[in-house]
C-alpha cells in the first residue's frame, strides 16, 4: 500500500512539473543571416579547369545563406530548453582566380548549395535582463546541389552536370541572444558525406561517381520574434 501511495505521488508530482513547463512554454520563430566558411575538403584548393569528377565539391570559398527556425519554449527554473526544427539554404562559390579562369574560356563555373533540415535542442541560461548565453545541438538531412559547369574547348562546348545528393548532418553552436530579438553565434556544421553522380558532353554522358566530405563553420546573427 506504501509502494502504491509512493508511486501515485511520484505520478503526480510529474504531472504537475509537466503541466507548469507546459503553462510556461511558447512558440517561438527566428531568422538568422549566415556567414559560411568552408572546412576540410570543402575548401580545398584547385588551381586547374575544368573541376570534373576529382576536384568537384572542392575549393569553396566563404558564402551567405540564411536559416528559418521553429521552436517550442520551456522555462525549467534553471534556463529554457526549446526543441526546434530550422531549414537553411547555404551558398558558397569557387575562389575567384578560378572563376577568372572561366570567364578566360568562355565558360561557367560551379556554384554550391546546401540546404539543411534539422532538429535540434537549445539551451539558454539568463544572466540578466539583456544577456542569455546558449549552446545548441541538431540533427538531421543535408541537400547538395552543384551547378553545372561549362567551358569552350577546341571541339565546342563541355558542359559537365552533377546530380544532388541527400547525407546526414549535424551542428553543434553556442552563442549569446542580447535583449529579446537579436542573437550572435558560432556554429559548426558537418554536412556529411555526399556520394555524386556526374556526366558529362565529352564522354557521350558517362556517369561517374565521387565522394566528398563537407562542414562549414558558420557566423550567425539571429533576430527573433
Amino acid at each position: 500500500m506504501k509502494k502504491s501511495n509512493k508511486f501515485k505521488s511520484i505520478v503526480m508530482a510529474a504531472v504537475l512539473i509537466a503541466c507548469s513547463a507546459t503553462a510556461n512554454a511558447q512558440l517561438e520563430s527566428g531568422i538568422y543571416f549566415d556567414l559560411t566558411i568552408p572546412t576540410g575538403s570543402f575548401a580545398k584548393d584547385v588551381n586547374a579547369i575544368p573541376f570534373g569528377q576529382s576536384n568537384i565539391g572542392k575549393d569553396a570559398v566563404v558564402g551567405i545563406g540564411a536559416t528559418y527556425r521553429a521552436s517550442y519554449d520551456f522555462d525549467i527554473q534553471v534556463g529554457h530548453i526549446a526543441p526546434f526544427a530550422e531549414i537553411s539554404l547555404l551558398w558558397n562559390r569557387i575562389s575567384s582566380d578560378n572563376r577568372d579562369q572561366f570567364d578566360k574560356v568562355d565558360g561557367s563555373a560551379p556554384n554550391y548549395f546546401n540546404i539543411p533540415l534539422m532538429l535540434g535542442i537549445n539551451y539558454k541560461y539568463p544572466l540578466n535582463e539583456l544577456l542569455q548565453p546558449y549552446g545548441e545541438f541538431g540533427i538531421g538531412t543535408d541537400l547538395f546541389m552543384t551547378s553545372k559547369e561549362s567551358f569552350k574547348g577546341p571541339l565546342g562546348t563541355v558542359k559537365y552536370k552533377y546530380s544532388s545528393t541527400f547525407n546526414l548532418c549535424w551542428q553543434i553552436g553556442a552563442g549569446v541572444i542580447v535583449g529579446q530579438y537579436f542573437s550572435a553565434g558560432l556554429t559548426y556544421m558537418n554536412m556529411g558525406r555526399h556520394k555524386m553522380k556526374h556526366s558529362s558532353s565529352s564522354d557521350g554522358g558517362n556517369i561517374g561517381t565521387e565522394k566528398r566530405s563537407l562542414g562549414a563553420v558558420m557566423v550567425r546573427l539571429g533576430f527573433h520574434f
